[in-house]
């Protein structure tokens, strides 16, 4: 996850988990997401998505909590 996120998102960054998926955002909103449902399933292969973020955004994220509702 280091060697990865670096190339895709901005640090200071932090992670939150919701089931099964793990985010990573970073600075500007910059968001890694990883399946560690699939990468269970899939030997070797890292399953991530990735979303750009905010061009015009560059705030550092503080605090990431996750809601139920």
């Amino acid at each position: 996850l280091g060697r990865i996120s670096t190339y895709l998102i901005k640090t200071p960054c932090k992670i939150t988990a919701v089931g099964t998926m793990l985010f990573v955002i970073g600075r500007g909103l910059q968001t890694l997401m990883l399946d560690l449902e699939k990468v269970g399933r899939v030997r070797g292969t890292l399953m991530t998505t990735s979303i750009p973020g905010l061009g015009s955004v560059d705030d550092i994220i503080i605090s990431c909590k996750t809601i139920a509702i």
